[in-house]
């Protein structure tokens, strides 16, 4: 039989041909040539039946390939078996289009022949059934790479994340690769049917506290926020936050509880750090016998703090500048007010530390001098934040000045 009069029915596949929603291609094993194609494989490939007829099938293989799949049919020619072809093994494949464009495809090949040519050499014609998978691959390459994306995160962030399932004893469903860095047990050791549970881990004075916090928030269903103490696998302790909400059912039960949980002991080292350093600082600000103010930037009028002694050195409470901003200016004598308040404006400009001498006068009417002294604070990149300065009482200073001069 001539492969120029070849119809589907010859070989075996009738109206079916044309009905099939898949692709479907024969070609020649010998020559590659295509010399059966459906509606199907016009929609996939581009080509309309008339061009498919006058191409081969390595056409349809994208150039990477090419070499590939010209071995193949070379040895299926020559020994009459293909790797594919023999098995009804699903391929996932790229392909070419009408035009360039690459898509994936999934094909099984099979080995067929005229079905009234029984003295045929068989398998002289080779059936693709082809489906095109070009979207659904994309979805599933995107749906791996945002696996191993998270799977990244979970690896590298520096938090246990867990899941823990609503039965007896809360047994992990999941448990992240900072668990062994944070409690020394393998995530596969806090797991279900593992070692140790990681409520065990819970130092037993939080332990209490702990669970009537999360049940709490799981009745109100709402999250939790807590802070706790636990007990390493080498003994050490270690401080923590946990933030967690419930997973709820259907029927409104809690079937799971999900969260992540922070090793906090370095951060509770420094707050308590800073919490000392804070109160040796209030301490000695207290107790020496001078005003330390902290004012806001441009404003010697905007007071944001003065030590307890401005009271004993004015005979003004502690925060009236706050509430009065400004006192500070008409207790200036007025004498002095203009050369004060004209330091002022210069040291606000130029950022020099503010360094003068003046006579300020009391609530109950007496004057004094003082020396103010102050500094501008910045931040790490250099921009300023406020000033910083003492006041300090130098009215007996200058009258043993006064008494030496007069002597």
């Amino acid at each position: 039989m001539s492969d120029l009069t070849l119809r589907p029915r010859d070989l075996g596949i009738g109206r079916l041909f044309q009905r099939v929603r898949d692709a479907v291609i024969v070609a020649d094993s010998a020559t590659g040539r295509i010399v059966l194609w459906n509606r199907a494989a016009t929609q996939i490939f581009g080509y309309s039946s008339s061009e498919a007829l006058g191409l081969r099938v390595e056409d349809l293989v994208p150039e990477r390939l090419k070499a590939r799949h010209r071995a193949g049919m070379s040895n299926y020619r020559e020994t009459g078996h293909g790797a594919y072809v023999d098995s009804h093994e699903l391929l996932e494949l790229p392909a070419v289009r009408k035009g360039g464009e690459e898509i994936s495809i999934e094909m099984t090949l099979s080995p067929i022949g005229p079905v009234h040519d029984p003295g045929g050499a068989e398998g002289r014609f080779v059936l693709a059934i082809v489906r095109e998978v070009t979207g659904r691959k994309r979805t599933h390459d995107r749906l791996v790479e945002s696996e191993r994306r998270f799977a990244t995160v979970l690896s590298n962030a520096p938090a246990y994340l867990y899941r823990c399932l609503n039965e007896p004893g809360w047994p992990n469903q999941f448990a992240s690769d900072y668990a062994l860095e944070l409690t020394g047990y393998t995530p596969e050791e806090l797991l279900v049917g593992g070692k140790v549970r990681f409520g065990d881990l819970i130092v037993e004075a939080d332990r209490e506290r702990v669970w009537e916090e999360v049940q709490a928030a799981l009745a109100g269903r709402g999250r939790f926020e807590l802070r706790y103490s636990i007990r390493r696998r080498d003994g050490m302790l270690r401080h923590v936050e946990e933030f967690g909400q419930g997973i709820y059912g259907a029927g409104g039960d809690v079937v799971a509880v999900e969260g992540i949980v922070y090793d906090v002991t370095e951060l509770r080292r420094v707050e308590d750090m800073l919490r000392e350093a804070e109160k040796r600082y209030r301490t000695l600000v207290e107790n020496i016998p001078a005003v330390v103010y902290i004012e806001e930037m441009n404003s010697r009028m905007s007071t944001i703090y003065d030590s307890p002694q401005i009271e004993a050195m004015l005979g003004y409470p502690q925060d009236t500048h706050k509430e009065d901003p400004d006192l500070w200016v008409r207790t200036i004598h007025p004498d002095d007010r203009e050369r004060v308040l004209e330091e002022d404006r210069r040291t606000d400009q130029t950022g020099e530390p503010f360094s003068i001498e003046f006579r300020k006068v009391r609530r109950d009417g007496n004057v004094i001098w003082v020396r103010d002294e102050a500094v501008l604070v910045r931040d790490a990149k250099g921009h300023p934040l406020y000033w910083q300065g003492i006041l300090a009482d130098i009215t007996e200073r200058k009258r043993t000045d006064q008494a030496l001069r007069e002597n």
